[in-house]
């Protein structure tokens, strides 16, 4: 999917409103046809299983593990509130809702594991991060599945 800033022309081909469907919030989008054409709507059901999940892949926490000793980045897209509180050792906070504005301070060349609280929020930043050419699995479950290893903030 292309991409374009806001005030930006989009091209065709481009995509908008995907970022609602990932995260489940109010679509941030809007778009005004200057030129007679053709809009295609994708429901959200098709989206996640044609788009969003084809390109994701999941780790379990001990895969996750064996990828941090390896040299894997812990990418936590939680808020800061919930970072602050507590978090995986060596993690990176970059909160979903600040993930597109963000992404220049990620490598492309490292690897990252993505992880919220539960998975949701991890796999629609995954999503984002794949589809700009970064390396990213998603940890099943979230942080909830491993709370032994969390550390306090």
């Amino acid at each position: 999917m292309k991409r374009s800033l806001p005030g930006q022309l989009l091209n065709a081909g481009a995509s908008f409103g995907e970022e609602a469907l990932l995260s489940g919030s109010k679509r941030n989008a809007s778009v005004t046809m200057k030129t007679p054409g053709q809009m295609m709507r994708l429901a959200k059901a098709d989206f996640n299983e044609l788009l969003k999940e084809p390109l994701l892949d999941r780790v379990t926490s001990d895969e996750a593990h064996v990828r941090v000793a390896k040299g894997n980045i812990w990418l936590d897209v939680r808020h800061v509130t919930e970072f602050n509180r507590s978090h995986l050792q060596n993690a990176i906070n970059i909160p979903l809702h600040e993930l597109r504005m963000r992404m220049k301070e990620l490598g492309k060349e490292k690897e990252y594991i993505c992880y919220c609280g539960t998975g949701r929020r991890s796999s629609a930043a995954a999503f984002l991060l794949v589809q700009n050419g970064f390396k990213v699995v998603v940890l099943i479950g979230g942080v909830q599945k491993i709370p032994q290893f969390l550390v306090k903030g």
